[in-house]
């Protein structure tokens, strides 16, 4: 048989486009199925960060939290006890939602209340966990 070169030339070209065509396609699905999954696209970040002052607010309560933990679990604490702290706690985590949630971020004031309260929060785990209560 007498194969034509020029044609041929033309096949591979043919070839490689409808690959490059198929690659775009599968690819732009993949993007379509993550967005309809609630994935990130290709141009946002991946995670958004809370404002600095909202992750200071959650991170001491963290603290906090781990603190009543080590009580209760060295028999500093009682249950009644740790319940009472963690309910404050719980106070403060929906006060701190409810004054982001109106404008998305703590505003100077609300911030020095929410330290407020962490500040007797945190006096009221010392003065549980070190008062003479039988365990």
């Amino acid at each position: 048989m007498n194969k034509n070169p020029k044609k041929e030339s033309n096949m591979k070209t043919t070839t490689h486009v409808m690959a490059v065509l198929v690659g775009v396609l599968l690819v732009g699905a993949g993007a379509v199925v993550r967005a309809e999954e609630g994935a990130p696209s290709a141009g946002t970040p991946a995670v958004v960060k809370p404002p600095r002052h909202t992750r200071h607010v959650r991170a001491r309560q963290e603290r906090q939290r781990q603190r009543i933990k080590q009580g209760v679990k060295s028999g500093e604490l009682t249950k009644d006890e740790a319940h009472s702290l963690r309910t404050e706690e719980k106070q403060i985590q929906d006060t701190k939602q409810a004054m982001v949630s109106s404008d998305g971020k703590l505003d100077k004031t609300e911030r020095k209340e929410l330290n407020t309260m962490q500040d007797k929060a945190s006096q009221d785990i010392y003065t549980e966990k070190h008062d003479a209560e039988k365990r």
